[in-house]
């Protein structure tokens, strides 16, 4: 259990990130070549990531077989989350935020490095929901049209939207941080971008 839960009982977990093979740029600032070695890199790390995910959840007294992939797993696993998000003051917290998990208006804080790679794991939990009972639901490398996803691993299948599951996580995070705690912010998203889902 070393590097993932030093104390089972504590709010905060020691959580282990993801670990690039190389120091990628920011998104748009990527060439063609880089976007594919990371999109590559980020989808190959879900079974592994989903995996740790699975292994925090049943360190801190509880059935992994909870995380089952059905919709009802989203309530179970987004309140586990809850229980473990930390904002802390943006100077304390080391590199600066990726920015799909910066708050617009909010310079002083952020999410912690343990929340944020636990929102990334979240984040592949979610896209697993969505592929386990979709089968046009897949990772695409966004290049359609330049703007906030350009270069970023999305889930597609929604007709013309990209879904990055983490992103979705991360404005959940921020809405308890405003003590806005709603035990159904993963299912929701979950049933709304259903609708979506294209033939």
């Amino acid at each position: 259990m070393s590097g993932l839960i030093q104390d089972p009982t504590a709010r905060r977990i020691v959580y282990a990130p993801m670990q690039p093979p190389e120091a990628f740029p920011a998104f748009p600032a990527m060439d063609f070549d880089q976007a594919v070695r990371h999109f590559r890199w980020f989808v190959g790390q879900a079974p592994e990531r989903v995996q740790q995910l699975r292994t925090a959840y049943a360190a801190t007294a509880n059935d992994p077989r909870d995380l089952d992939f059905s919709g009802g797993s989203l309530t179970a696993l987004w309140r586990w989350v809850a229980a473990r998000v930390e904002v802390v003051p943006a100077l304390d917290a080391g590199p600066p935020s990726p920015a799909w998990a910066r708050r617009v208006g909010d310079p002083e804080r952020r999410l912690s490095p343990a929340t944020l790679a636990l929102a990334v794991d979240a984040g592949f939990y979610l896209a697993g929901v969505f592929r386990e009972r979709h089968a046009t639901i897949h990772w695409e490398l966004w290049t359609r049209t330049k703007g906030a996803y350009w270069n970023r691993p999305v889930l597609a299948g929604f007709g013309p939207y990209p879904f990055v599951p983490h992103d979705h996580v991360a404005m959940g995070m921020w809405r308890l941080a405003d003590d806005r705690y709603e035990e159904t912010h993963l299912l929701k998203t979950f049933a709304t971008w259903e609708q979506m889902i294209g033939p």
